[in-house]
């Protein structure tokens, strides 16, 4: 009366109190032998004698309870289900699918689907079962992890605890299977396999968890707590019926239903505690980047004021003290005569040279400012330029390399990589003391990688980092305008320093942003 009835040629039994109607004689007295062998359950298989108005009363008082404990775990569930769409955190999501595989699991053995069905002729609920079971054998792992992330303590264990569970959907699945499913040797195989795996994964995740207790990780005590309960309620499922106990099936009936519960509140309290730390993750992420992009802005300013005073030093230094070289060439010709031919010349040429230097001067600035070659050529050529004037100087050897390089860049990403490359060799030639410089650019069709090499000496990688100055910080800028991420090899007092930026082929640049660009 509180099972599923089955056809009387079945042999598949599912609930502990599947019913079984013997008929006596009036007035007589008939001992009855009964054995009954569950191949779901092997070690659960008690029956237990009474009347028909005793079976619909348990049958009645199970049924009220089955609602309550199923609306409560619908509900978690759905709140979940909102918290993963909202928050895009994988913990959510496992507890959903481990919330579907507990609701099958437990409303299949403890009779619940007889709500809706009075019979189970194509051994459904033994389906369900199956599914549920294999449902928490897979996500029960991977929710725990969310919670504390216990695949750190042994990532080839937990690579095995992910087998386990493929192997149990494997062999479900099989069962699922009408040459299966109707055999009633394989349906005692996969029950016995899932037990097996089952208990190799719980144990797992015990042993695991007490370890993560052990080493005060966050949340690991609580979590390692409400686990014991979790397996003590299953124990206890297991035993109460062996040891007498179980009141016509109520008393497992009341530990699987309340430990199920007590688990939905533990858990559901795990998560909003899981929840409250990434909003607070997230909080601190999001200063962090505010702050990083407020340093990021002073940088690019004071690296452009830097860049204004140095270039108006260029034109007072240079630039000026020939204009007033000029100028006083000019004004001497007002005292010289007509008739001194030699002076005159020797004046007009000395103009004539100085008018060279300024063109020669004036083209350096503009060069620093922003090389034509750059704007009407590409990235390339400008670097072959910049690397053959420094060449000239005979006492630096730079050399240019290029790969898939056929094709013009989009205008943001040929700045943003010379000016990266113009500050790291400015640098290098500064303080490294190299005599040898490499700059290599490949690209294909999904990455762009710059490859700087010089054979200086190296240098200590978080005092650059931790510097003040805006060298490095511009990098950083312009490497992130192009969504790329610098690498650097170098060992401090060692000869040879690596600067290593790869950087998508395509990306989406707004358009302010490479106005800002172009105007720097």
């Amino acid at each position: 009366a509180t099972g599923l009835s089955r056809p009387k040629d079945s042999k598949l039994y599912l609930d502990p109190m599947y019913p079984i109607k013997v008929d006596f004689p009036p007035n007589s007295k008939v001992g009855v032998y009964l054995r009954a062998y569950n191949p779901m359950s092997t070690t659960n298989t008690p029956l237990f004698l009474m009347s028909f108005d005793e079976a619909m009363k348990l049958k009645n008082k199970r049924i009220s309870i089955s609602f309550m404990w199923a609306g409560i775990l619908i509900l978690s569930l759905l709140l979940s289900l909102f918290l993963y769409i909202n928050i895009r955190q994988e913990i959510f999501l496992n507890y959903v699918f481990l919330g579907i595989g507990t609701f099958m699991f437990c409303s299949a053995n403890l009779g619940a689907m007889l709500i809706f069905v009075d019979s189970d002729p194509k051994q459904f609920s033994l389906d369900y079962l199956q599914i549920g079971a294999v449902l928490v054998l897979n996500f029960m792992p991977r929710f725990l992890n969310g919670i504390v992330p216990i695949s750190t303590i042994s990532p080839i264990a937990w690579r095995g605890v992910k087998i386990v569970g493929y192997i149990g959907a494997a062999t479900a699945t099989l069962y699922l299977l009408p040459f299966f499913k109707y055999n009633f040797d394989y349906t005692a195989i996969t029950a016995n396999i899932l037990t097996l795996l089952t208990a190799a994964n719980f144990l797992y995740l015990l042993v695991v968890l007490f370890i993560a207790a052990l080493r005060k990780k966050e949340r690991a005590l609580i979590l390692f707590i409400v686990y014991l309960v979790y397996l003590g309620v299953a124990f206890g499922a297991v035993l109460m019926p062996l040891f007498g106990a179980d009141n016509n099936g109520l008393n497992t009936f009341y530990l699987i239903l309340g430990g199920s519960i007590f688990e939905i509140i533990a858990f559901m309290l795990l998560m909003a505690q899981v929840t409250l730390a990434v909003y607070r993750d997230r909080e601190k992420l999001n200063k962090q980047l505010q702050h990083n992009q407020l340093m990021m802005m002073n940088a690019i300013v004071k690296g452009q004021e830097d860049e204004r005073k140095r270039f108006a030093q260029d034109l007072h230094d240079g630039f000026g003290q020939m204009i007033s070289c000029l100028n006083l060439n000019l004004k001497s010709l007002e005292g010289i005569k007509s008739t001194e031919t030699e002076r005159r010349i020797g004046i007009f040429e000395s103009s004539s040279s100085i008018l060279e230097d300024m063109y020669v001067e004036l083209k350096n600035i503009c060069f620093n400012l922003m090389p034509h070659t750059l704007i009407s050529a590409g990235v390339g050529e400008a670097l072959i330029e910049f690397a053959n004037r420094i060449n000239l100087s005979q006492k630096i050897t730079v050399h240019v390399t290029l790969f898939g390089m056929d094709k013009r860049l989009l205008q943001v990403q040929e700045i943003s990589l010379y000016r990266i490359i113009q500050e790291w060799i400015n640098n290098i030639i500064k303080y490294s003391g190299a005599t040898k410089i490499s700059i290599q650019i490949t690209k294909d069709e999904e990455e762009i990688t710059l490859l700087i090499e010089d054979n200086g000496i190296g240098f200590n990688k978080s005092l650059l980092q931790n510097n003040k100055g805006n060298g490095y910080k511009n990098i950083a800028s312009r490497t992130n305008l192009i969504k790329g991420e610098v690498e650097l090899d170098t060992v401090e007092g060692k000869k040879g320093t690596t600067l290593i930026l790869n950087a998508p082929a395509v990306i989406g640049v707004e358009k302010s942003e490479a106005v800002e660009l172009l105007a720097k």
